[in-house]
C-alpha cells in the first residue's frame, strides 16, 4: 500500500490502540530510487481508548521521502514528534504535495525541536525540489479538546520550485487549538543571516507563499516565531508572500514574532518584477472573524521587486469583524520597494472594529524613489477604529522625478476615534505630490484631539483642501466642540528619527501632553502611563505640566518669617522660589534639581536672587531668615520627572508670582527716671 508507510500504526481488534511506542535514533529512508509516498503513517480505530496514542518519534534522520515523512491520520492522538531531521539528499520530483509532518486528526500533539531542510543530517546543504505540488513544513488539522504544541522547530536551507498556485507554507494550521512558539519560538528561515535561506520559485501568475498560515476555528496562539531570509522568485509573474496570515474564525493571538529582520536588508522579498501582475509582500495579515490580538511584533526589512503599480508592501493588514480586535505595541520599520510603483503601508486598516495603540511605524528612510507611503491608512467602511498613542514617522528624500503622495495618517474610514498620537512626516523632494502629516476624507463620526501633526517639508493636513497651519486645521475639523483643540504642530524631537530600533522613536518634546480616558494604561515598553499627565505617542516619557499652581496666600506674616500657601496645578511636584523684591519672574531650567531650604538664602539659587525654599508635593511652606519690613516675591512652578529629568512649567498664573512685605519690628520701650 503506497499510502501505508514504511512504519504503519494500524487498527486494533483489542481494547487499546497501538500506544506507547518509541521510534528513536534511526535513519529512516528508502532503499530504492522510487521514494515511498509515506515513511511513518498512523490510522487507528475509533472508540474510547482505541486510538493510537502516546507514541514518540524522536531524534531520527528522516530523508529522501516521496511526499509525507510523517502522516498521523484518523483515530490517532497525543503523539510526541521531537528532535528529528527531515532532508533530501538529492533533487527529486515528488508524486504529490510534500508534507514533512502532517497531523490530520486528534489533539494534544507535541511537535518540537525538529529541523526541516538541508541535504544532510547536520542540516547543511540545500533541500532542493522541483515539481508541480505544494510544500508544507508542518501541517496541523487537529482537535480542540487539548491544545497541540509546536515549539522550537527550524525550517531553513530550502530551494523549492513549483508550478502550484500556492507553492509553499512553513506551518499550516487547518483546524483545532494550537500553540505555536508560545514557549520557544519556531524559526522559518533566519532573522540574522543574509541571502535567501529559503527560496521559492514559481512561474504561475499570482502565486502566494506563506511563513505561517492559520485557518482554524479554534484557539490559536502564535508567539516568539522568527520568519526571515526568504525570497520568492518568478521570471515575470507575481509571487506574493505573507509572513503570518490569519483567516481563522476562532480566537487568535499573534504576539512577539519577528518577521523580517532589524539588521539584514531585504530579509523577506518578492524579487519578481511581476510586470502586469499584482505582487504584495505582507508582514502580518489578519482577515480572521473571531477575537484577534496582534501585539508586540517586529516587522522590518520587507521588500517588493515589482514594477507594477498595483503591488504593495504592507507591514500589517487588518480586516476583522465586529468583535473588537487589539493591535498594540508593534514595531514596523524598513519597508521598501525596488521601483517607485508599489505603495508602502505601515498599517492598512480595511474593516472591522479594533483598537490600535502603542504601535511604532518608521518608513521612508533610504527610499529615494517616489513611492506613495502611508504610515497608517484607514480604509475601513465598517466598525469602529480607535487610534491611541501611536507613533508614526515618515522620513527620506525623493532625489529624482515625481513622488506619490505620502501620509503619516490617511483616513477614509467610518466611525473613528484618534487621540494621543504622533503623526510626523518629514519626507521631502519630488517634483509633484505632497507630504502630509494627516489626511481626512470627512469629519462624520469622528473624534480627534490631543495629536501632534508635524510636516516640516510638506503640508500639515488635508480636509477638502490643504490646511497649512494648525489653526486652519482646527477650524476645518471643528464640526464638534473640542475637535483637535489640544493638538500640536511641533517637532516631536525623536531620539533618532528614521532609526532601526524602536527606542529611536522616543520623543523629547516636553509639551506633548496626552489625555486620559482611552483605557490604555501602559506604553510600548510596558511602562505604566501617567494617571494624570500621560504623553503622546507610543512611549511614556516625562512631559511638562500644563496647569500652573495659583492663588498664592501669605499667612502668619511676622518680622522675619511668613507662611506661603498655594493651590496646586497638575504637576507631580512643585518648586517654590522666593526673592527679595516686589516684581519679576524666575525661570527654572529643565533637567535641573533645585535643593530647597526654608531659611531664605540657603537653598539653590536661580540667578539672580531667587532661592528655592520648597520642593515637593505639598501646598505650603514656612520661610524664615527674612528681613524686617522688606518686600519678598514668591513664584511656584509645577513640574514632572525625577531628579535630573525635571520638566518645569514656567507660565505664570493667577496670583503667581505674588509679593508680600514682612512686618516692621516693634519699637523698643524706653524708661526714664527723674533725678
Amino acid at each position: 500500500d503506497s499510502n501505508a508507510g514504511i512504519l504503519f500504526f494500524s487498527t486494533t481488534t483489542g481494547t487499546t490502540g497501538n500506544d506507547g511506542n518509541t521510534i528513536d535514533n534511526n535513519n529512516i529512508t528508502t532503499a530504492t530510487a522510487n521514494n515511498p509516498r509515506v515513511f511513518i503513517f498512523s490510522s487507528g480505530t475509533s472508540g474510547i481508548g482505541k486510538e493510537n496514542s502516546g507514541n514518540i518519534i524522536s531524534d531520527n534522520n528522516i530523508y529522501d521521502f516521496g511526499s509525507y515523512a510523517i502522516s498521523i491520520s484518523d483515530n490517532s492522538t497525543a503523539w510526541n514528534i521531537i528532535g528529528n531531521s527531515f532532508y533530501e539528499t538529492t533533487t527529486f520530483v515528488p508524486i504529490s504535495d510534500i508534507i514533512c509532518i502532517k497531523i490530520s486528526a486528534g489533539d494534544n500533539f507535541n511537535i518540537s525541536n525538529n529541523f526541516i531542510g538541508g541535504n544532510a543530517s547536520d542540516h547543511s546543504g540545500t533541500f532542493t525540489v522541483s515539481n508541480s505540488y505544494t510544500f508544507y513544513g508542518i501541517f496541523l488539522g487537529v482537535g480542540i479538546s487539548n491544545a497541540s504544541s509546536v515549539q522550537n522547530n527550524t525550517i531553513k536551507n530550502i530551494a523549492y520550485t513549483s508550478t502550484a498556485g500556492s507553492p509553499w507554507y512553513g506551518i499550516y494550521i487547518a483546524s483545532g487549538d494550537v500553540n505555536v512558539g508560545t514557549t520557544i519560538g519556531n524559526t522559518i528561515g533566519s532573522t540574522t543571516e543574509t541571502g535567501p535561506i529559503i527560496s521559492i520559485t514559481n512561474g504561475t501568475a499570482n502565486a502566494t507563499s506563506y511563513g505561517i498560515y492559520n485557518g482554524s476555528s479554534g484557539t490559536v496562539d502564535m508567539r516568539k516565531n522568527k520568519i526571515g531570509s526568504i525570497t520568492t522568485i518568478s521570471a515575470t509573474s507575481s509571487h506574493s508572500f505573507w509572513g503570518i496570515y490569519n483567516g481563522g474564525t476562532g480566537t487568535t493571538t499573534i504576539s512577539n514574532n519577528t518577521i523580517g529582520s532589524l539588521t539584514t536588508a531585504n530579509s523577506i522579498q518578492a524579487s519578481s518584477a511581476s510586470t502586469g501582475n499584482s505582487q504584495t509582500v505582507y508582514g502580518i495579515t489578519c482577515e480572521g472573524t473571531g477575537l484577534n490580538t496582534i501585539s508586540a511584533n517586529t516587522i522590518a526589512n520587507l521588500t517588493n521587486g515589482t514594477t507594477d503599480h498595483s503591488g504593495s508592501v504592507e507591514g500589517l493588514y487588518y480586516h476583522g469583524s465586529t468583535t473588537a480586535g487589539v493591535i498594540s505595541g508593534n514595531f514596523i520599520q524598513g519597508l521598501k520597494a525596488n521601483s517607485a510603483e508599489p505603495n508602502i503601508y505601515g498599517i492598512y486598516i480595511d474593516g472591522g472594529t479594533a483598537t490600535y495603540s502603542n504601535n511604532i511605524i518608521g518608513l521612508g528612510t533610504g527610499i529615494t524613489n517616489g513611492n506613495a507611503i502611508y504610515g497608517i491608512k484607514n480604509a475601513s467602511s465598517s466598525g469602529t477604529t480607535n487610534l491611541y498613542y501611536n507613533t508614526v514617522d515618515i522620513e527620506g528624500t525623493v532625489t529624482t522625478g515625481t513622488t506619490g503622495y505620502t501620509f503619516a495618517l490617511s483616513d477614509v474610514g467610518s466611525t473613528r476615534n484618534y487621540r494621543n498620537n504622533i503623526f510626523s512626516n518629514s519626507r521631502s523632494g519630488g517634483t509633484t505630490g505632497k507630504h502630509y502629516a494627516v489626511s481626512l476624507s470627512n469629519t462624520t463620526n469622528l473624534t480627534i484631539d490631543y495629536n501632534d501633526y508635524y510636516a516640516p517639508n510638506g503640508v500639515l493636513g488635508f480636509l477638502t483642501s490643504d490646511r497649512a497651519t494648525l489653526s486652519e486645521w482646527q477650524t476645518a475639523t471643528a464640526t464638534a466642540t473640542g475637535q483637535d483643540t489640544h493638538s500640536f504642530n511641533i517637532n516631536p524631537v525623536f531620539a533618532n528619527a528614521g532609526g532601526t530600533s524602536a527606542v529611536n522613536y522616543l520623543p523629547s518634546a516636553s509639551t506633548l501632553v496626552a489625555v486620559t480616558g482611552t483605557g490604555i494604561t501602559t506604553d510600548y515598553a510596558g511602562t505604566s502611563r501617567s494617571a494624570s499627565l500621560p504623553s503622546m505617542g507610543a512611549y511614556e516619557y516625562t512631559v511638562t505640566p500644563n496647569i500652573q499652581a495659583s492663588t498664592l496666600v501669605f499667612s502668619s506674616v511676622q518680622v522675619t518669617q511668613m507662611t506661603i500657601g498655594w493651590t496646586n496645578g497638575n504637576g507631580a511636584k512643585r518648586a517654590v522660589f522666593v526673592k527679595e523684591a516686589n516684581t519679576g519672574t524666575a525661570t527654572p531650567i529643565d533637567n535641573t534639581t533645585y535643593t530647597p531650604n526654608t531659611i531664605f538664602g540657603s537653598g539653590t539659587e536661580i540667578p539672580t536672587g531667587w532661592f528655592c525654599v520648597y520642593n515637593g508635593t505639598g501646598t505650603s511652606v514656612t520661610v524664615t531668615g527674612l528681613t524686617t519690613e522688606t518686600d519678598y516675591i514668591t513664584q511656584v512652578f509645577e513640574y514632572n520627572g525625577s531628579a535630573g529629568t525635571e520638566k518645569y512649567y514656567t507660565a505664570t498664573a493667577t496670583d503667581n508670582p505674588k509679593s508680600q512685605i514682612t512686618l516692621m519690628m516693634a519699637p523698643a520701650l524706653l524708661s526714664y527716671s527723674a533725678s
